[in-house]
């Protein structure tokens, strides 16, 4: 399956609803866009993804993101790429936020959380692990700092594939 621009988070959607509820819904014609509000191209194909699904008013989504900077730089040599995707209402409050922390990630949004429903994404935040095919094989809702390592270990073995 070939993962490239806004088909990523299609894709999620695609893996997860495939898994539970049988085919997924036709695709919206913009799924996610940029803090510019520019269609997404994102080329992840062949690559293991961390998606994760947070929001500026979620402390827990805030304390993921130094993990998940830590897990892009280590890993992400090795095949790892790192997505953020706010459902944010605003712009300017994700602008404000990401000028002030800069992580080293791809940050789209989902204002609307259409994206983060069609995921199944139910609580903030929502992490999804993808294989190099582009299948999610892991799901985490909330966020533990414990979790960190588990995250961690799950990425690993995606890698080693």
């Amino acid at each position: 399956m070939r993962v490239a621009a806004a088909a990523l988070l299609f894709l999620c959607a695609h893996a997860l609803c495939a898994c539970a509820h049988g085919p997924p819904a036709a695709p919206r014609t913009q799924l996610v866009r940029d803090l510019e509000g520019r269609e997404a191209h994102l080329d992840v194909q062949g690559r293991v993804v961390l998606l994760d699904v947070w929001a500026t008013w979620c402390e827990p989504c805030r304390a993921t993101l130094p993990i998940y900077e830590q897990l892009a730089a280590e890993l992400g040599p090795r095949g790892l790429t790192v997505v953020a995707l706010s459902i944010d209402d605003e712009d300017e409050t994700v602008r404000a936020f990401l000028a002030k922390h800069r992580p080293a990630f791809v940050e789209l949004r989902d204002p609307h959380g259409e994206v983060a429903d069609r995921l199944g994404a139910k609580l903030m935040p929502t992490c999804f692990l993808l294989d190099r095919s582009g299948e999610v094989r892991f799901k985490h809702e909330g966020f533990a700092p414990a979790e960190g390592a588990q995250i961690r270990a799950e990425l690993l073995e995606l890698l080693g594939r």
